[in-house]
């Protein structure tokens, strides 16, 4: 049985849905509103389950907690920006000068950490040809993802080194965990997996196509870890690897100002340091469970309130979802086709005709304001290209929220409205005519990860649009979505790929 989704407000949407049967009426369902049966059935388990979680909370008692947060949140502040620092000096600018034969590096990749090994060689990556897609995709990877280095690592017994860093057997290295007997093996790696660049170098031997060879190397590695008990020194990103940038010296100093925070808390050079961190860590991960378990149960237990529910059917008739009898329409079967963003106004502006004189990715870069919902601290001004259709949109979801309130809907008019945030839909209409990713991200202020979640929520929610202009018998617009959603998935994009091995 279809299910129309309604919800109102950007925090309820992430909570929890709210559902009516094809025939909303509980009288004539015979056995009332289906959400109002699912959740009744879904809320003993979701307290039993917040008990459970509340329960593991309380018993894990960790000694020193104020004294351990504060040290968390320092290590948790340090391990962001150190990603911004990582971004800028394995740029090929800065880092490729210094990734001569011999020099040490450190190689992550993920959860997988390899410590230091040796740079043998490094290699552009070659642009493919006769495939414009490709080319495209190739061109609009960031800089430190079209570089290779050969690294000598430290391997776990049974790996082998692929050719490729992007073919799945070049992902069969694996690290060798401590106390383990590994092998010291030649890796290809993207120039993004260096994490930290040495000062020192060491001799290469001739042929480390030889075993004994690179258990040479791999003992000249270990002997420098040992007359460097306190760590190897790394490049000085200003004073040897000559960055310049202001803001780049600001996070460095930003960076120096938390570990000398970290190096004077007291529980710096406590010998219970690691137990008190991973008990504190996996506490913190209990909190958010609650968190979110606690807002979805209580989704849960509002939709069982009659009286809501009895408002949010008003709204539904008002608007045109739903008869007079509590029967869905044609567009609330329209809206059960939508589920990746504010079904109604989406709905609406379908029926509206908004997107019949806009092109595919005008109607891409609309669409981004339904599922981009991160904090931004970027001014956008808008081409009228763009800002037209925005006025539209925003003038009916006034409309939407007017009707929500006279129905006595607990909605803040201004505040539905500018939930739909307009901050990418220059960016997402300039990636649709074509432009590189790594300018997309120039203008924006939002990190690539970020940018890339919201992509591929754009990509589901024109999928689903295309649905929806299908269910009404629109070809034209069906079509429309379709070119949207070609557009904005460009065959072998960075955006699209799958991870990427190391």
């Amino acid at each position: 049985m279809a299910l129309l989704r309604a919800f109102w407000g950007r925090e309820l949407r992430k909570a929890e849905y709210m559902r009516f049967g094809q025939h909303v009426n509980a009288k004539a369902s015979g056995h009332g509103n289906g959400m109002e049966y699912q959740n009744g059935t879904k809320v003993p388990a979701l307290e039993a389950h917040l008990t459970e979680l509340e329960e593991k909370k309380a018993g894990l008692i960790v000694p020193e907690e104020e004294s351990i947060g504060e040290y968390y949140e320092i290590r948790s502040q340090l391990d962001e920006l150190g990603k911004d620092l990582r971004a800028v000096i394995t740029h090929p600018t800065y880092a490729l000068p210094f990734l001569q034969p011999g020099r040490l590096v450190t190689v992550k990749h993920g959860d997988q950490d390899f410590g230091w090994g040796v740079v043998v060689n490094f290699t552009q990556r070659a642009a493919p040809k006769n495939n414009k897609s490709a080319i495209a995709a190739f061109e609009a990877l960031p800089p430190q993802e079209k570089y290779v280095v050969d690294v000598l690592l430290h391997c776990a017994k049974g790996s082998t080194a692929g050719k490729s860093p992007e073919t799945p057997a070049s992902g069969a290295f694996r690290p060798c965990l401590a106390g383990q007997e590994g092998e010291p093996l030649v890796c290809p790696v993207l120039l993004s997996t260096i994490a930290s660049i040495g000062q020192l170098r060491v001799h290469l031997p001739k042929d480390l196509r030889q075993l004994s060879g690179r258990e040479t190397l791999w003992k000249t590695v270990l002997e420098v870890k040992r007359r460097f008990p306190k760590g190897i020194v790394l490049l000085d990103p200003i004073a040897n690897m000559n960055i310049k940038d202001v803001k780049f010296k600001e996070l460095v100093e930003r960076i120096a100002t938390l570990e000398k925070q970290l190096e004077a808390h007291s529980l710096h050079s406590d010998p219970r340091l690691p137990t008190l961190y991973d008990s504190y860590a996996q506490k913190q991960d209990l909190v958010a469970q609650i968190r979110v378990l606690k807002k979805t149960l209580g989704a849960a237990q509002d939709v069982m309130q009659m009286d809501e529910l009895k408002c949010r059917k008003r709204v539904l008739r008002r608007l045109g979802f739903a008869s007079t009898e509590d029967v869905v329409e044609i567009k609330g079967r329209v809206a059960c086709e939508i589920s990746t963003g504010d079904e109604l106004l989406l709905t609406e502006l379908i029926f509206n005709g908004v997107f019949n004189n806009l092109l595919p990715e005008q109607c891409a870069a609309l669409l981004s304001c339904f599922v981009f919902t991160e904090k931004s601290e970027q001014s956008t001004k808008l081409k009228e290209e763009l800002a037209g259709p925005l006025r539209t949109l925003q003038e009916i979801a006034r409309r939407i929220a007017k009707v929500a309130k006279e129905s006595k809907m607990p909605v803040d008019e201004e505040e539905y409205v500018q939930s739909f945030k307009v901050e990418l839909m220059d960016a997402v209409l300039q990636w649709c005519r074509g432009a590189k990713f790594v300018d997309i991200c120039k203008m924006t202020d939002q990190f690539e990860g970020s940018l890339i979640r919201v992509f591929r929520r754009l990509q589901e929610l024109i999928r689903q649009m295309a649905q929806a202009a299908h269910a009404i018998g629109n070809t034209e617009l069906e079509a429309k979505f379709t070119k949207a959603s070609e557009m904005l998935g460009r065959q072998n994009s960075v955006i699209f790929c799958s991870s990427l091995y190391l």
